[in-house]
């Protein structure tokens, strides 16, 4: 027998009070889990039912608590009485956890099944839009065959190499374990490279990405793969005359933003041309874009051309 003061707990008190026990245990339990619960499954039309089952656990836990603190004290009748009136609750609640519980794991089968669905559907359009990038680009290399102008050609390369920037992107989001998402260095160095061959520098410029960013959002992503196309192609056009050369390519993760260092050691050009309204067509794409971003673009002080493009952190 247990003693508390000069009186002893008789075997009901004791059997009440493990049942207690249990029950608070059994409580906190299902209070920790059900948190876990909510956050697995917040597209659930489930999911306000648990925040309200939640609540009335809370209450029962604080129930048990009160009467085993009745007994303690000393209120054994009244709360063995009150006791059996909370399990008779309990049994009740219980049923009512297992038909929700039951009804909640059939919304999420549909609702896995529908996002399956719609990741198989999302990755046929990405894969049909790359397609037709690649027709279009085809397109314009046989227009560009019956074209004797080397300037009108020049604007044609730059358009196709425009478009294989968004096509690699389409391929890049069909092959991604997340459709909102791609390996961004992986991205820089297919681009650099089909940049290096349409130019014809290969063996003559070399591309390095470090990144601290390895996977951007989507709506970052496309203004981002073309103002590295424009900067790329700028580079292999206009910084090293003939010569070999080094491009780099630094994605910083700062607070809520991202920073884009790119730099090349090239001839260089002035901070006045830059910021000139009258420059070319890709620097002024290249500041739009950075406007698209909600971010901002400045060319820093270097031997060769630098910028630093600041645009906020999506996850």
């Amino acid at each position: 027998m247990a003693l508390h003061g000069n009186v002893f707990l008789n075997a009901n008190e004791i059997l009440t009070i493990s049942l207690i026990c249990i029950g608070g245990c059994l409580l906190l339990l299902g209070i920790h889990k059900t948190g876990q619960l909510r956050k697995v499954i917040p597209e659930s039309k489930y999911a306000k039912i648990w925040s309200l089952l939640r609540c009335f656990m809370l209450f029962f836990f604080f129930g048990y608590t009160a009467a085993l603190i009745g007994i303690i004290k000393g209120y054994t009748e009244i709360i063995q009485v009150l006791i059996g009136v909370i399990f008779l609750l309990g049994a009740a609640f219980v049923l009512i956890v297992v038909i929700i519980g039951i009804v909640t794991i059939k919304d999420l089968k549909s609702i896995l099944l529908s996002k399956e669905e719609k990741e198989v559907m999302l990755k046929e359009i990405l894969h049909r839009v790359k397609n037709n990038l690649q027709i279009v680009s085809s397109l314009l290399s046989l227009q560009k065959t019956q074209i004797e102008s080397e300037q009108t050609r020049a604007v044609f390369d730059e358009c196709q190499d425009r478009i294989y920037a968004m096509a690699l992107m389409h391929e890049q989001l069909y092959g991604s374990n997340d459709l909102a998402k791609i390996d961004l260095r992986e991205y820089v160095k297919q681009l650099s490279e089909h940049l290096i061959k349409s130019y014809g520098r290969d063996n003559a410029v070399k591309v390095t990405v470090n990144s601290q960013v390895y996977r951007v959002h989507l709506d970052t992503l496309i203004p981002l793969g073309l103002i590295l196309n424009e900067l790329l192609s700028n580079a292999m056009k206009y910084a090293f005359e003939d010569q070999e050369g080094e491009v780099n390519v630094d994605l910083i993760h700062k607070d809520n933003n991202c920073n884009l260092i790119f730099s090349d050691n090239g001839i260089g050009y002035s901070k006045e041309r830059f910021e000139n309204d009258e420059n070319t067509l890709g620097l002024q794409l290249v500041k739009i874009l950075a406007e698209q971003m909600d971010g901002e673009i400045n060319k820093l002080e270097s031997k060769g051309a630098k910028y630093e493009l600041i645009f906020p952190f999506k996850v």
